[in-house]
């Protein structure tokens, strides 16, 4: 990465890696494995932004509880986020809570496309969604309680645009359509 001249590196952190249950135990071989990982960005001068939840669930909090569809689920990231935090804002200011909602929540549960891969009534995917914002804010909150650097939070989003190639009515009509 040096080589090619980065000086940033965005990753993300494995949370069944981290609780492989979703909670609970503390797997100390995946907290070694990423503060290797940082240990070594810093030493090559690369400032590392930690993404705290890509799509990886851990598989039991979808069995015994659901998953996004249970609120109990975002109190379970928020003590994933505050572990993360204590374990590496010493090195890390730079924090995501979560990589593209949509991905996780109506993609998945409206449309089936990922994983669980159902297709579930809009107010299940509704909870989805919702449970994942409650997510977002309660580990913001875990993260700004628990850093030892000043941090810089935010969440990564995949947004739809649609721009009409010219400003006639049948083009705009085209552009909203195809956010629909």
């Amino acid at each position: 990465m040096k080589s090619i001249g980065l000086d940033t590196y965005r990753f993300s952190i494995s949370w069944p890696r981290i609780f492989p249950e979703g909670t609970g135990s503390i797997n100390e071989k995946g907290f070694d494995f990423y503060d290797k990982l940082i240990d070594n960005l810093l030493a090559e001068g690369i400032t590392p932004y930690v993404t705290l939840f890509h799509w990886d669930l851990p598989q039991k909090l979808e069995e015994n509880y659901g998953g996004w569809r249970n609120k109990k689920v975002s109190n379970f990231f928020a003590e994933y986020a505050a572990e993360v935090t204590k374990r590496f804002s010493d090195r890390v200011s730079n924090w995501m809570t979560i990589n593209e909602i949509k991905c996780f929540t109506t993609i998945s549960h409206r449309e089936g496309r990922h994983a669980p891969g159902q297709i579930e009534p809009e107010q299940i995917v509704n909870q989805t969604v919702h449970n994942s914002l409650l997510s977002h804010g309660l580990a913001v909150r875990a993260i700004r309680e628990n850093a030892k650097l000043k941090p810089s939070i935010g969440i990564v989003e995949n947004l739809d645009t649609a721009w009409p190639v010219i400003d006639t009515d049948e083009n705009i009509l085209a552009a909203k359509k195809s956010l629909d």
